[in-house]
Order: C-alpha cells, then sequence, then structure tokens
C-alpha cells in the first residue's frame, strides 16, 4: 500500500500552512488546518506533542503528528506530519503503531530530504496489538454511554498508546469514523462535532463540565452491553448476534452502537413488554436499520412478538402512542396493522374506554394522521365491530354523539355506509333519551342518507311522540314502508297512534291505527270517526 505523506510548519508571511507534500497538493492544502493547533495556547500550560486522526472529504483517513515548533521565530507554531491512508483501507488496518512511527517529531530532520510516498505492507498492519493502556475501559465506557463527544482525556497519561488501544479493538467502520486530537476548551470544538476522543492538558480540567472526563483509571469493569462489545468480552455474544441478525455489519458510530445495544436490551424486555418492544420497533426502524432489505427476519419475529403483547397489555392509551411508529422499514408491517384492528374490532366500547377510544377516533381523522397506515387500521377495527355487528359499538356511537359530535359524524360517515345493517343496528341501541344536539346530529345525517328507520328512532326519544310523527311524516315519503314511521311511534301509546292516524290522515299511519283498532275496537269509544 502506497502512502503520501506531508509535513507542515511556519510557512513565511503566512504562518503555519504546507511546505511539501508527495502526492495530492490540494488534498494536503485543504487539511492544513487541521494540524495545527486548535487555538491559542493558555497562558501557563505546557503543549505536549500529539496524534491526530480523521476522515477527510470520504477519501482519505490522516494520521499526523503535531508538534510544538520550539525553533520558529513566533510562539504558538508548530511542525506536523501528516500520512494519508486510503479511506477504503484504513478499516482493515487493525494495528496504528507501524504508522505512528513513520511520524516525525522533528521539522529539521524532515527537512532533511525530499518528502516521497511510502510504502508499507497491509499484512503487517491487520493484528490488533495487546491492549496495555489502563484508561482503555474507562474511555470506551464513556463513549457509548449517550454523553457529551468527545471524551476528553484530561490526565499524565499517554495519549499515543491509548489511541493504539482503542484502534484495535475498534471494527472496520467504526475505524473509519474516529477523530481525535487535542483540544484546549469547548470553544475549539464548535466547528469540529465529529470527535470521539480528545486530549486536554490537565491545567484545564475545570473548563470541561458538561463533558465526560478521563482523569484517571475510571474503572476496571465495563458498565454497558455496547462497552463489552467494543472490548470484544464474550458476555456480549448475544449483541453481537443480534448485530449480525439485523445485518448491522456497518455500525459506524458510538451513538448508533448505543442505540442498537438499546433497541436490544428493550427488544428482550421482561415487564412493560409492550412499551419496551415499540421501543426497540421505534429505534430499529428509524434509526439504525430504516432499509427494509436489511434484518428481515429479525424485524418479522420483532413484530410477532410485539403483537403477542396485545391482549394482555395494549391499552386505548398505548394504541395512541402507536400512531407515530414509522414501519415502512418492516416487510411484514401488515402483520402489525392487522393486529391493531383486530384488538379495536373486539374492544367492549364500555363507557369507561370512551376517552381513551374518542382520543383515538379524532387522531385517525385529524389531517396529520388521515389516510396513514395507523389511521386505516383503527377504522377498519371499527368497521369490523359495526359488521359483526356488536351492540355495544352502536351504543358507544349514540354516547359519542354526545361526547363528541364532530368526531362521532366523522366515524358514521366513514363507517356507517358501508355496513348494510348498520341504519337497523343503530336504530336499536338508540337511548331512552338524547341531547338536543345529538338528537339533531343524528336526524341530519338520517336525512341525508334516507335512514328513516334511524330519523324515527332519533326523533322517539328526544320529541313527545304527536311531535315525533309530525317531523317524521314532512320527511318520510316512503309510502309503501312504514318503518321509519313506526320508530317514531316507539314511545306512543295506542291512544296516541289512533289520534296522529286521524290528525295527520297518512296512509301508514292510518294502516298502523286498523292494526290497534282490530286488537282493541274500544279506543274507537274517544273518538268521533
Amino acid at each position: 500500500m502506497i502512502l503520501h505523506q506531508a509535513i507542515y510548519g511556519v510557512v513565511e508571511s503566512r504562518g503555519h500552512g504546507l511546505i511539501q507534500a508527495s502526492g495530492n497538493l490540494p488534498l494536503a492544502q485543504a487539511i492544513a488546518y487541521k494540524v495545527d493547533l486548535p487555538d491559542t495556547v493558555p497562558t501557563g500550560v505546557e503543549c505536549p506533542s500529539y496524534l491526530t486522526g480523521f476522515l477527510h472529504q470520504e477519501t482519505h483517513y490522516v494520521l499526523a503528528r503535531v508538534t510544538v515548533d520550539r525553533g520558529a521565530t513566533r510562539a504558538g507554531m508548530v511542525f506536523s506530519h501528516a500520512i494519508f491512508i486510503p479511506a477504503e483501507e484504513i478499516g482493515k488496518i487493525a494495528d496504528l503503531r507501524p504508522l505512528i512511527n513513520l511520524l516525525t517529531f522533528s521539522r529539521k530532520e524532515a527537512m532533511q530530504s525530499k518528502v516521497e510516498p511510502v510504502e508499507v505492507d497491509l499484512n503487517d498492519l491487520t493484528t490488533a496489538p495487546y491492549i496495555n493502556s489502563s484508561h482503555v475501559v474507562g474511555v470506551t465506557n464513556a463513549l457509548v454511554s449517550g454523553g457529551e463527544l468527545p471524551v476528553i482525556c484530561c490526565g499524565n497519561f499517554d495519549f499515543d498508546n491509548l489511541m493504539v488501544s482503542l484502534w484495535g479493538m475498534l471494527w472496520p467502520a467504526l475505524r473509519l469514523r474516529f477523530a481525535f486530537r487535542l483540544t484546549f476548551s469547548p470553544r475549539d470544538l464548535e466547528l469540529d462535532d465529529r470527535l470521539s476522543v480528545a486530549l486536554s492538558p490537565p491545567q484545564l480540567v475545570s473548563r470541561w463540565g458538561a463533558y465526560q472526563v478521563i482523569q484517571d483509571v475510571t474503572s476496571s469493569h465495563a458498565t454497558s452491553l455496547a462497552s463489552e462489545l467494543l472490548r470484544g468480552a464474550a458476555s456480549a455474544e448475544p449483541l453481537r448476534q443480534f448485530m449480525q441478525d439485523i445485518a448491522l455489519v456497518d455500525v459506524d458510530s458510538f451513538k448508533k452502537l448505543r442505540l442498537l445495544t438499546y433497541a436490544y436490551e428493550h427488544s428482550r424486555a421482561g415487564e412493560r413488554k409492550l412499551e419496551r418492544v415499540s421501543s426497540a420497533i421505534r429505534i430499529i426502524g428509524e434509526q439504525i436499520a430504516p432499509s427494509p432489505n436489511i434484518g428481515v427476519n429479525l424485524k418479522a419475529n420483532l413484530l410477532t412478538e410485539f403483537v403477542a403483547t396485545f391482549e394482555s397489555e395494549l391499552t386505548p392509551e398505548s394504541l395512541f402512542l402507536l400512531r407515530n411508529l414509522k414501519m415502512d422499514a418492516f416487510p411484514s408491517k401488515k402483520v402489525l396493522w392487522e393486529a391493531v384492528s383486530s384488538w379495536v374490532a373486539h374492544q367492549e366500547f364500555s363507557p369507561n374506554q370512551d376517552e381513551g377510544i374518542l382520543d383515538n377516533l379524532r387522531e385517525a381523522f385529524s389531517s396529520p394522521h388521515r389516510g396513514t397506515d395507523w389511521s386505516r387500521a383503527v377504522i377498519a377495527g371499527v368497521l369490523f365491530a359495526l359488521e359483526n355487528p356488536n351492540q355495544f359499538m352502536y351504543r358507544a356511537i349514540w354516547r359519542w354523539l354526545e361526547k363528541d359530535l364532530p368526531c362521532a359524524t366523522n366515524i358514521i360517515e366513514a363507517t356507517g355506509t358501508k355496513v348494510p345493517e348498520f341504519e337497523t343496528e343503530l336504530a336499536k341501541a338508540v337511548p331512552k333519551a338524547l341531547s338536543k344536539e345529538a338528537s339533531e346530529a343524528a336526524l341530519m345525517i338520517a336525512r341525508q342518507h334516507s335512514w328513516w328507520v334511524l330519523h324515527g328512532a332519533a326523533l322517539a326519544c328526544s320529541v313527545s311522540p304527536q311531535e315525533a310523527v309530525k317531523r317524521q311524516l314532512q320527511v318520510d315519503k316512503s309510502v309503501s314502508d312504514n318503518s321509519g314511521v313506526l320508530e317514531a311511534l316507539k314511545h306512543a301509546s295506542d291512544q296516541e297512534t289512533l289520534s296522529a292516524a286521524l290528525e295527520f290522515d297518512d296512509s301508514r299511519l292510518i294502516a298502523i291505527a286498523v292494526e290497534i283498532v282490530v286488537k282493541t275496537p274500544a279506543l274507537l269509544a274517544d273518538h268521533d270517526c
């Protein structure tokens, strides 16, 4: 493998810059500022020689040593020596030591000859060195803890050795993104948000209150499964298998590794399984494996496990939380939405469930969610309950007309028109009394669809029998069908029915009255016929 080199330092009249390079000159010039000090050296601080490593424009990984140039005419100047490793090769390199040995500390030494490309045997770099840094465990714990990055190494210890040890533990995708350098304060990190680990002089420890600081041997034990995985511990084998099952061989950040661990731990949940498996589904589908083509079997098994919790754990409140699940990453997502529909369809629709179910239905009909898989599943469940039929469901609709008229109207319009027996079943379930608002809403819907049985039923429980018949006859012109008129008369006595027939002279009313008189002729005694 051919590696190009560049040296940087004091350039007359320009400060720090490129002195010479063996290869791509624009590439070497582009990273000059990154192999300079990040800021002015604070007063009273001794600036160490340090290693820095970072990926540049996805094409090269840069490894460099930066050393204070004590022979410079200006204070705060440095000499830097960098090598450029092709990005496609860096992940294969497990041992940085042979590359670090190529980097010189001395400007004088570097200037004695022309900078030339250097050839290294990649096979000599593929075996990770023995980990001999006592700080490795503490740093790995911090890298995957979820705290602010970079991890700040702020003690008197061998930073080179720490980086070599950490590098050897990482897998190829993580190596490519692993970045480290010197820092003096949070200010010099503002334009560099990709650092993993940073070295800071121990005198500056007070500046790092918001960061994770390693000052000494902080821990001898991994504090998380993710940390164990980084260290290659056998105890992390289930997590490693989980990573393979989901086809995540390219976990390229510590954040993604932490999320992967959360997903694994939540997927193995005991208590509160629905909530925790739901979290695992969100993490996998939205953050670590958004492609539907990877981890297909694991995702299918996770969904099967998830829907199995519905019978014992799903509630209207937790159903509401599922509305934001993004399921495009799950090829078998149909299983989930069918389970949601089935759960809705088989509810008791008791009064104490009304608020929770109405919350879901309001959301299902709201513009942000209308037409989503979740919305369609909820509405399909309602439709199934109406088709079966479920008298509890029909009674609930009347309650919902009282509690949330717009939502109940939406439900009737979306589902009732698709159920042949809807009008009849809803009329059967009408309560003994209706508020004026609910009654008028039901009457309006009935008139729109020519549902005269429902119209009569709504009138019967909201106005007097005489008024009910009068209003029914004003709109119900189906002279060959008296079912709507009969519903309007549901709470009328025989005498009231006879009086209505005599008053309104409607053929349907007369036919109903005749049947009554045939059974009870004495009713005519009070009428002058």
